[in-house]
């Protein structure tokens, strides 16, 4: 996101208008987003380094819901500061300390084919005759892992 949420985000030439920055601020604010933390400099855009009208401004963001912000809670915004453009490439880090736990698709094996296994197939898709296909899978795979 490139935009402003206060006046210590800008130094040098004209003050930003304050209208922009509370615009800005209160659409974080309605969709509860956060604006990330940003190690290294500070600034993420400059222009005119070398002269009196330098000027230098933090624009680019990462913008991050509260859940995002959870699961990874070690996640870093690294400001590189090596360009030969305006924009400062900005490095996300996700920091996966913690394990994601995903389910396991659900797979038959050659083995529930045979006896006694097929009973157990047979018993669930008859006992829950109303149940989904994908429910009645899910309904074997408890039974099988019992």
């Amino acid at each position: 996101m490139n935009n402003m949420l206060s006046q210590n985000d800008k130094k040098g030439g004209r003050q930003y208008p304050q209208w922009l920055i509370q615009g800005f601020s209160d659409v974080l604010q309605d969709y509860n987003l956060i604006d990330m933390d940003l190690s290294g400099y500070q600034f993420t855009c400059e222009r005119d380094l070398r002269t009196y009208d330098s000027i230098e401004v933090r624009l680019n963001r990462e913008l991050i819901s509260p859940s995002f912000q959870n699961l990874f809670s070690d996640a870093k915004l690294i400001n590189l500061e090596i360009s030969t453009s305006y924009h400062f490439p900005l490095l996300l880090k996700l920091g996966m300390n913690k394990y994601v736990h995903q389910e396991k698709p659900f797979r038959i094996e050659n083995e529930w084919l045979k006896e006694p296994y097929q009973q157990i197939f047979q018993d669930v898709w008859t006992i829950n005759s109303q149940f989904t296909f994908y429910e009645k899978l899910t309904e074997c795979t408890n039974v099988l892992s019992i």
